[in-house]
């Protein structure tokens, strides 16, 4: 009895600050209009207006809000059951076991799936809650990007600081961009690379 009570705690402990990643698509063809291009009558406004005063930069714009960060609950219900969430690193059977501790976004990745961004100098984004930036992303090239831009988190911040709090229950992901808009237009797809930690809940 006491051999096996030794190997439970020692899986108890090795199981202890695993993760797994999934993949969150925010953004599906969405298009960077280029140089001439007739802006269409339903773009948002804010969209409108950084397109219509480009000058090398412009205010960030919003991409909209992602929810299901109310609870833990919510965020299995609304996210991780999700069939257009890739998971990566975690079994449907141990994920219906673990015990969330940490919920990180290390990437957010634009791919190109018509034209490129070489036009683009520098890309931001800031991943907002309640009114407050809690995790900023940055990349730059001088020489502009080609079909993807993957961005790394430049700070971090655990989502699970979020639950219980019923003002901040989606984060809103806020957009800026230097350098000039494309010859032609763009069409790309927007995601995120979410990091979660977890251990076993039965222990």
């Amino acid at each position: 009895g006491l051999r096996y009570g030794v190997l439970l705690s020692v899986g108890a402990l090795a199981l202890t600050g695993c993760s797994f990643t999934i993949t969150v698509p925010l953004l599906d063809d969405v298009v960077l209009p280029g140089q001439g291009s007739l802006l269409p009558e339903d773009m948002p406004e804010a969209w409108r207006e950084l397109i219509e005063n480009w000058d090398g930069s412009g205010e960030p714009v919003s991409l909209g809000e992602i929810c299901g960060f109310e609870s833990l609950q919510d965020f299995r219900r609304d996210i991780l059951n999700d069939p257009d969430i890739e998971i990566e690193g975690v079994s449907p059977l141990l994920l219906s076991l673990v015990r969330i501790t940490g919920i990180f976004i290390d990437n957010v990745v634009f791919q190109a799936t018509e034209g490129n961004f070489s036009s683009l100098r520098g890309v931001g984004l800031d991943v907002k809650a309640d009114g407050e930036t809690r995790v900023a992303f940055s990349a730059a090239a001088p020489g502009g990007f080609g079909e993807v831009i993957d961005m790394a988190a430049t700070t971090s911040y655990n989502l699970v600081d979020l639950f219980g709090d019923s003002s901040a229950d989606c984060i809103e992901t806020l957009l800026s961009l230097e350098g000039g808009f494309p010859v032609n237009d763009v069409v790309f797809d927007l995601t995120m690379r979410v990091r979660i930690t977890y251990r076993l809940g039965i222990f």
